[in-house]
């Protein structure tokens, strides 16, 4: 009995001094990436193949100049029309609302007018008379032919066409109501008719405007009117439709500065054949220059934000990448200028770049 408590004893002790393992078994496997200072990181060959990392010398670079500029969407002028009346007269019927999109030549209201029964009576006679060749004398026939053309020339301007004049003299049938009829194809963006209501001539209608067409209206800072040139194309983005790019071109560049925003006032006329772009939408423009300067520049993927500051990571030997804290200039064909904090010559990392600001947040989290 006692020859067995003295083998326990010896077993328990020659335990005891095996090496504790915690449950991790026999062998440990590496860290894919090593934390050597607050600032570097070492990644081993299967963490640099894995996050497809690649590298990209710092060097000047010939690139085309870029500008930035906040604008706004507004109808183009030209493609607007005030809708009036053009006789005096009564709203008899209305076709037609604010909102509503309308076809050229689509009868928007209706007027009830003296003046225009009054108008077609004139012209009626008038084709009556020459007609008839009533007059003996060369002068009178002559007078009876311009005073039709008066009495058409009128109701022209009333706005009769002249299908309707030629029906109107063959048949000699007075039209009651003048058809107010839109100009354009467009969508009619007010409308101040009222049934029944009794209006002026020149009285305002409706306002129609055709927004296949559209101005933006971009504020270029006065340090980058230099860059701007008209002709030069340009990109459009708005918060509406973010994934989207709409493409123009600049028309005009303004003629007064903006002494509160130091900034001047341009033109881009786009295309807006699928009505997706709305006047008053704000945009994001970027004007292409025919300037090319000459810069120290990075990959625009090389740049990360880390803990707020603009960070790049330059690569050691190979596998080991320092952050380094850079200010930055202007982003240039997919370019970004380097201002301060990098040298021509140095390697930072490009593709996955992301890869490396991972391993560094995920280093800080457990130093913490």
């Amino acid at each position: 009995m006692k020859t067995n408590s003295w083998i326990l004893m010896l077993a328990c002790i020659a335990w005891s001094t095996l090496p504790i393992g915690c449950g991790r078994g026999p062998s440990v496997e590496k860290d894919t990436a090593e934390k050597v200072s607050e600032n570097e990181v070492v990644l081993d060959e299967k963490a640099m193949e894995a996050g497809r990392i690649k590298t990209e010398t710092v060097s000047k670079r010939n690139l085309s100049v870029r500008v930035e500029a906040p604008g706004e969407i507004a109808v183009n002028p030209r493609c607007l029309v005030d809708i009036t009346a053009r006789v005096a007269g009564r709203i008899e019927n209305i076709n037609a609302y604010a909102g509503d999109r309308v076809r050229a030549g689509q009868e928007l209201l209706t007027l009830y007018s003296p003046e225009f029964f009054s108008a077609q009576s004139e012209f009626l006679q008038m084709t009556e008379r020459v007609r008839n060749g009533n007059a003996a004398r060369i002068e009178e026939r002559e007078a009876n032919r311009r005073l039709l053309r008066s009495a058409a020339g009128k109701l022209k301007i009333m706005g009769m066409t002249d299908s309707e004049m030629d029906s109107l003299g063959k048949g000699k049938e007075i039209q009651w109501l003048l058809p107010v009829r839109a100009p354009f194809a467009g969508s009619l963006l007010e409308s101040s008719a009222v049934n029944g209501a009794f209006v002026e001539a020149g009285t305002r209608l409706a306002k129609i405007a055709d927004l296949t067409s559209l101005w933006v209206l971009a504020n270029v800072h006065e340090n980058d009117l230099a860059s701007v040139q008209i002709g030069s194309m340009a990109e459009v983005r708005t918060t509406a439709f973010p994934g989207s790019v709409f493409r123009g071109k600049l028309t005009a560049v303004g003629g007064l500065l903006d002494e509160q925003n130091r900034t001047v006032q341009t033109r881009i006329e786009i295309a807006n054949p699928s009505g997706l772009l709305k006047p008053g939408m704000y945009a994001n423009t970027t004007l292409e220059s025919p300037h090319r300067i000459r810069v120290l520049a990075v990959p625009e993927q090389a740049i990360r934000k880390v803990e707020g500051n603009t960070v790049v990571f330059v690569s050691g030997n190979g596998r080991a990448f320092r952050k380094r804290i850079i200010e930055t200039g202007r982003t240039l064909d997919g370019f970004v200028e380097v201002v301060q904090g990098l040298k021509e010559g140095e390697t930072v990392a490009a593709d996955g770049s992301f890869v490396l600001k991972s391993e560094f947040l995920k280093s800080s989290m457990e130093g913490e």
